[in-house]
């Protein structure tokens, strides 16, 4: 079993090697050179063991605004007479939407979203 692992790493290798000096060839890099695109200069390592600077990204306000027009749009999906009444009760008694107030809803309820989720993405994406 050992021989077996030991030759099937030896193939590898080989195998790697072959790729890696085939890769010189087609590129025209030496070995010296390619040992030295490998090299980590001290400060890009002092640069990655500090980690990199924290920066924020998205509005949280812009975001907060779409969560309450989520919100409303929301609320009008689930309770659709509900804006109706509340804008109509105190002028007429026993208010009645029309068929066009009715289809113009539905539309809304249609391109709404589609405005908020274009709305969350840009929240999120914006730089401050």
């Amino acid at each position: 079993m050992d021989a077996e692992r030991t030759r099937f790493q030896k193939i590898v290798l080989l195998i790697l090697a072959a790729m890696a000096v085939l890769f010189g060839i087609l590129t025209g890099i030496s070995r010296a050179r390619l040992g030295a695109c490998f090299e980590v200069d001290r400060s890009d390592a002092m640069r990655f063991a500090l980690g990199p600077e924290l920066e924020s990204r998205g509005s949280w306000e812009l975001y907060f605004m779409m969560l309450v027009c989520t919100l409303f749009v929301a609320l009008d999906v689930a309770f659709p007479m509900s804006v109706f009444y509340l804008q109509h009760c105190c002028d007429v008694w026993d208010p009645e939407p029309t068929d066009f107030y009715l289809a113009c809803q539905r539309v809304g309820w249609v391109i709404l979203p589609l405005l908020l989720l274009g709305g969350y993405c840009y929240a999120l994406r914006v730089i401050p």
